[in-house]
């Protein structure tokens, strides 16, 4: 290499030096950007969900007012649902998420019986609550 490529050689090198922290800083901006609207997203779902268990304990609550057996489940399903509601709404989504991932890890057949479980109340809820129509 010749003495006047030398000073070309080190402006590329600074200038790519200069470019990859360019980088790297928009990388770590872009990051947190994502991370703060993945949490802001977290949190309004996460609402949702509090709000989703609260109404549904409140309609089964009204169920509770029946005597006997379905009554009886009703009033405990109810409760049930209202401490669920209270525990989503006051737990950190990261925490949340731990701990869900650690019982599934511990239990993993009883984590798939509560989410079967779990999506055929929502079924049966939501058909009390269409009137029992199915689409076809």
């Amino acid at each position: 290499m010749s003495q006047d490529q030398t000073p070309q050689v080190e402006e590329t090198k600074k200038a790519a030096a200069a470019a990859v922290e360019d980088a790297k800083q928009r990388a770590t901006e872009a990051a947190t950007q994502a991370e703060q609207s993945m949490t802001s997203k977290a949190g309004t779902a996460q609402n949702a969900v509090a709000d989703g268990l609260r109404t549904a304990g409140d309609k089964l609550g009204s169920l509770g007012e029946n005597e006997g057996v379905v009554g009886d489940l009703a009033e405990k399903a109810s409760e049930g649902l209202a401490h669920a509601s209270e525990w989503v709404a006051k737990r950190d989504p990261d925490a949340m998420l731990t701990d869900v991932k650690t019982f599934a890890k511990r239990k993993p057949w009883v984590a798939a019986g509560i989410a079967v479980g779990a999506l055929m109340v929502l079924n049966r809820i939501t058909r009390a609550l269409t009137g029992g129509s199915k689409k076809r």
